[in-house]
């Protein structure tokens, strides 16, 4: 058992454990900043365990059972799910600008990104981190600071991919931008 922010008894989580094998094929590692804010968000989860109902936000959620899944990371391949499948349950095959998500990977295949206006633009994460890291240095974790909340932390440190939407001060979109999250084991 680990400690939540409140001194209160946190459940330990296994997986943590697997972060040091995991680390090095995470999207964007090698980036220095972003591998010491991922040591900081897994070492801090490793404080605080999962969340117990003794945390007033999860007292009507218990995680234990979380706790004793066996999980493997998702790091190789999005879910390989063919694209006519898919594009069965998109709408319209986007009447505006998106990204397609399956299982937490960016599906370029399926994503239309383009057709922005000037000031506005449009990345899946993982090919932000690689093609200019340094664009994202303040904002990862800004939005979503670690502090005292495990699965924010955990997040933090194995998170592969997501996306950036940037618009300019001053910007208006005539149109939604769709983001579209596919989950399940195929």
């Amino acid at each position: 058992m680990t400690r939540d922010m409140a001194g209160k008894r946190g459940i330990d989580f296994p997986y943590a454990e697997k972060f040091g094998a995991i680390a090095p094929a995470l999207p964007g590692a090698g980036v220095p900043w972003l591998d010491r804010r991922r040591r900081e968000a897994i070492e801090r989860f490793r404080d605080l365990g999962l969340p117990s109902v003794r945390v007033e936000e999860w007292k009507y959620t218990s995680l234990r059972g979380l706790a004793k899944a066996a999980f493997a990371p998702a790091i190789a391949e999005p879910l390989a799910i063919e694209a006519e499948r898919l594009t069965a349950h998109l709408p319209g095959r986007f009447a505006a600008p998106g990204l397609v998500f399956v299982n937490g990977a960016l599906r370029s295949d399926l994503s239309a990104p383009g057709g922005l206006p000037p000031g506005v633009r449009l990345a899946g994460l993982a090919n932000q981190l690689k093609a200019a890291p340094e664009t994202l240095e303040g904002e990862v974790g800004r939005l979503a600071p670690v502090n005292g909340e495990a699965l924010i932390a955990l997040n933090t440190a194995l998170m592969t991919d997501g996306y950036l939407l940037e618009i300019d001060d001053g910007i208006t979109l005539d149109a939604p931008v769709h983001l579209v999250f596919f989950g399940g084991a195929g």
